[in-house]
């Protein structure tokens, strides 16, 4: 009896150390400054994003000339790129994957504007 008991509290022990072990390791200290520049480019691409679904509309009620739209949208999708690449540097995400995602948000937002 008394052998299981000093099993048990061995067992016990150790899941107590396994699960108070993350309190007591090395700490990650964000920068909020980091924090806010990233929040600040998340929000400036979600204003371009919009700009790129504004434009669609505009063009699709006929408010915009084929021309002015392919230069306009061009130049917003251009930002986007843009926006992706510098969030994908400052995260550590690959940036290649980022800007075919910036596209891809682009395309969509014409498909959102298609469906609509």
């Amino acid at each position: 009896m008394t052998i299981w008991m000093v099993v048990l509290a061995v067992v016990v022990g150790i899941g107590v150390v396994a699960a108070f072990a993350p309190f007591f390791g090395p700490r990650t200290v964000w920068d909020v400054e980091d924090v806010s520049e990233l929040d600040a480019l998340f929000d400036a691409k979600s204003r371009v994003l919009r700009a790129i679904k504004d434009l669609d509309h505009e063009h699709e009620a006929g408010l915009l000339s084929e021309a002015d739209w392919t230069e306009a949208r061009a130049e917003q999708v251009a930002e986007a790129v843009r926006l992706n690449r510098e969030i994908a540097s400052r995260t550590g995400l690959d940036t290649a994957a980022a800007e075919q995602d910036a596209r891809a948000a682009a395309g969509s937002v014409v498909a959102d504007g298609a469906a609509r």
